[in-house]
């Protein structure tokens, strides 16, 4: 690798990691756009990235990422972080540049007092973060779905045919209203539901009435969840909260999105949710999932999906329609950790977890 030369900083030219993106993987809605890479690189509330490239006579060839985030532990703050974006040209892998530049990383988040790094990889990545980047997995994070309507799965683009794309139409007539029905409208402690525009110290205080009753789970604050979803330049989201007297108790934040393996099917997500750790919260999360279940069935998606492991999570999606996929599917996904402190590697799994695809899929 005499050719290839590394570096590692806090700075980034957008310009040219969309062109590396872009010979790799085509287009994409947020490594091709240059305002993604400055909003998630340079206005994170909690640091800028980390950044280690690889480049060849001056052009970009390599790349990777730690995004610094704050994680509560076992009843602590700490500084983490999330490897991300790691691109390699077609034509220069194989030579260890990945590896090269994860090195390099580790370096930088330790002298910045990152003390450990998370990733969620698909089943045929994870066996290499097992046994060459030392990753351990310390939870399995499943998928639940509730189906909308047949229609919202068949677009026009996508359909074999009119007969079946009319048939599943037909079949929504009885199917739609019944599914709209099955959601949660138990309000003994009179919340109010209301959408959030914007998000500041009611939601501070959420995060610290809720934190202590997970072992690990990524820091909620107002500034966090503002630009993680009202200022995310390439989706949309949306957040609806349940007050109890004016007072937060929970939130959650929704999107609708495409489905890569099915171009022109278009699902809704629940992308992220937290709740105080009291009756009301555990009633307002039901309700919240039902007013997101609404307004997304009302867009015309075909179903809805979840992933994410919380122990209040299970009662809020069930009572609204919601059953998870089996475990023995790919579409369960690791969370796994590796600790830059050698002598903390050995740590239990911190259990009970809270995460959300929210805390992975930065977006």
């Amino acid at each position: 690798m005499t050719d290839v030369q590394f570096e590692v900083s806090h700075k980034i030219e957008p310009g040219e990691v969309v062109a590396l993106a872009r010979s790799i993987y085509g287009d994409n809605a947020d490594l091709g756009c240059e305002s993604y890479f400055e909003w998630l690189y340079r206005d994170n509330p909690w640091g800028t990235a980390v950044v280690a490239t690889a480049r060849v006579n001056g052009r970009l060839v390599g790349h990777h990422a730690v995004l610094p985030l704050r994680a509560w532990l076992n009843g602590q703050e700490i500084l983490v972080g999330q490897g991300i974006n790691t691109m390699t040209r077609r034509d220069y892998e194989g030579r260890g540049i990945f590896a090269k530049l994860v090195s390099l990383a580790d370096t930088a988040c330790r002298e910045q007092a990152i003390q450990l790094i998370y990733a969620i990889p698909n089943s045929q990545a994870a066996p290499w973060f097992r046994t060459v980047l030392r990753y351990r997995e310390v939870a399995s994070i499943p998928v639940w779905v509730r189906p909308v309507g047949l229609t919202g799965l068949l677009r026009d683009d996508v359909c074999p045919g009119r007969f079946l794309r009319g048939l599943s139409q037909i079949l929504d007539v009885g199917f739609v209203p019944l599914l709209r029905r099955w959601r949660s409208r138990r309000n003994p402690s009179r919340l109010e539901i209301r959408p959030l525009d914007r998000t500041g110290p009611e939601v501070d205080l959420l995060w610290q009435k809720g934190r202590d009753t997970h072992r690990f789970a990524m820091t909620r604050s107002g500034a966090y969840i503002s630009w993680r979803f009202l200022r995310c330049p390439t989706r949309h989201y949306r957040i609806w909260g349940a007050y109890a007297k004016g007072e937060l108790c929970a939130y959650v934040v929704a999107r609708e999105r495409m489905v890569r393996r099915w171009p022109g099917v278009r699902v809704g997500s629940l992308v992220d949710l937290f709740a105080e750790p009291y009756e009301r919260g555990a009633i307002g999360l039901r309700l919240l999932v039902a007013e997101a279940v609404a307004s997304l069935a009302q867009d015309g998606v075909g179903a809805i999906m979840v992933q994410a492991v919380s122990g209040h999570l299970a009662s809020a999606l069930r009572g609204n329609g919601f059953f998870r996929i089996p475990r023995r599917t790919e579409t369960w996904l690791p969370l796994m950790v590796r600790w830059l402190d050698p002598s903390k590697a050995g740590s239990e799994s911190p259990v009970p977890i809270h995460f959300t695809a929210g805390d992975h899929d930065m977006g």
